[in-house]
């Protein structure tokens, strides 16, 4: 080591040998520990309002997050609402009417099979032309019912959300749901009627009251 750089080293030596020889009067010391402790209680409260900080920014969120909530579930249900009420005016589709038109047919085919069985022990009596007679006499029926129960001039303006109610009704129609007019025969149905009696040699059925 050079001259200058030995000069500098014993030069800081002597400076920390002076620093450790320094003696601390009893107020400084004291007064270096009130700081102390204030700056710790300035701590401990700036970590309180920290955390009150926290809650509180917590708390408006959790309220902000309701309100949101509470404004969406608002606005789905005016969305619902529209959704009904545009489907409250949606009437049965193509392959919708056709199904019931199907289920009609169907249901009124077996009415007239339970109306000849009742009437002359046998659901084929009278043959082909009379049970079409009678058919037509009952399917009309059957439609007229299906108006009447969903208040509509035409079973195919039924409501598309009506459909399952529809079809439901239309299956559980029975004979003695059916007016009365429906199951008697009308003078033209009893002319096809005997027609076929005539043709087998059988009594003819006399026209009704």
């Amino acid at each position: 080591m050079n001259k200058h750089g030995m000069a500098k080293r014993n030069s800081q030596i002597k400076r920390n040998n002076q620093i450790k020889k320094i003696k601390f009067s009893p107020e400084l010391v004291q007064m270096l520990a009130e700081q102390q402790q204030t700056l710790q209680e300035g701590q401990t409260q700036q970590q309180r309002i920290n955390k009150a900080m926290v809650e509180v920014f917590g708390n408006l969120t959790n309220e902000s997050k309701r309100e949101i909530k509470a404004y969406t579930d608002a606005q789905l249900g005016r969305v619902d609402e529209r959704i009904d009420r545009i489907e409250k005016m949606i009437p049965l589709t193509d392959g919708e009417a056709m199904m019931l038109k199907q289920t009609a047919s169907k249901k009124a085919a077996q009415l007239v099979k339970t109306i000849l069985y009742r009437r002359f022990g046998n659901s084929d009596y009278g043959g082909h032309e009379f049970f079409n007679a009678k058919y037509g006499h009952v399917i009309r029926t059957v439609y007229s019912l299906l108006k009447h129960e969903f208040n509509v001039i035409k079973y195919t303006a039924i409501l598309h959300v009506q459909f399952q109610d529809a079809l439901d009704f239309t299956n559980q129609i029975t004979v003695d749901s059916l007016p009365a007019k429906a199951t008697r025969l009308t003078d033209k149905q009893i002319e096809k009627l005997n027609e076929w009696e005539e043709r087998h040699g059988l009594s003819l059925t006399p026209k009704e009251d």
